[in-house]
């Protein structure tokens, strides 16, 4: 088990990385004319598919990467710059986060599958919090440690479906411009952490730069 300091900065980055107030312009432009159970159902589906995914992640993640000959420290350096380029984006496109050409558009019949693509993937678990999720998880390959991951991993679901639940009371309450500033924040905390695991990374592969 590492220091609780670490497990609060996975928990900050992943929460930064999920990033529900950003996504709830997302939320509502897809769901607009839904019914309200389907509503209902796709705020509980999207986090719920999300979480499963970065779960997948944490337990099998490291075994495809030995599958495929690929070095931890190399990954660490990949997901690093996977993770920078996504906080630039954030940067840029916030607050809307939406897809390019304009906002999400729901499918003419109320298609609940919008509550896993756009949703789930990739505006919720991407390749950015898909690679936090698997550098984490070799840093200490216990049972301990894997139980205090998917517990943050659980909790940070929770709170974006409770997100999405009050969704419409939070567009009103923020506000565009709060949600723009609340991503563009985050957005540093996720730079923060990819240039931490790159450099972590290169250090790894050229030890001689210590």
């Amino acid at each position: 088990m590492l220091e609780p300091a670490k497990y609060t900065q996975f928990a900050i980055t992943l929460l930064a990385m999920f990033d529900p107030l950003g996504a709830v312009p997302i939320f509502l432009s897809l769901v607009h004319g839904y019914p309200a159970h389907k509503v209902r159902r796709i705020a509980w589906a999207a986090p719920v598919a999300a979480v499963a995914i970065l779960v997948a992640a944490l337990f099998f993640g490291v075994w495809l990467l030995k599958a495929f000959g690929i070095t931890i420290d190399s990954f660490r350096v990949a997901g690093g710059l996977v993770i920078l380029l996504e906080a630039l984006a954030m940067s840029v496109h916030a607050p809307d986060r939406s897809l390019p050409g304009g906002p999400p558009i729901p499918p003419p019949n109320h298609d609940d599958a919008v509550a896993i693509v756009p949703l789930a993937v990739p505006f919720l678990a991407g390749p950015g919090s898909i690679s936090l999720v698997l550098v984490f998880t070799h840093a200490d390959p216990t049972p301990l440690h894997d139980l205090i991951c998917v517990g943050i991993l659980v909790l940070l679901g929770a709170m974006t479906w409770l997100t999405f639940r009050i969704a419409p009371a939070v567009a009103r309450l923020v506000g565009p411009r709060g949600m723009k500033t609340a991503t563009r924040l985050m957005s540093l905390v996720i730079a923060a952490m990819g240039v931490e695991l790159m450099a972590q990374g290169l250090l790894g592969l050229f030890p001689g730069l210590k």
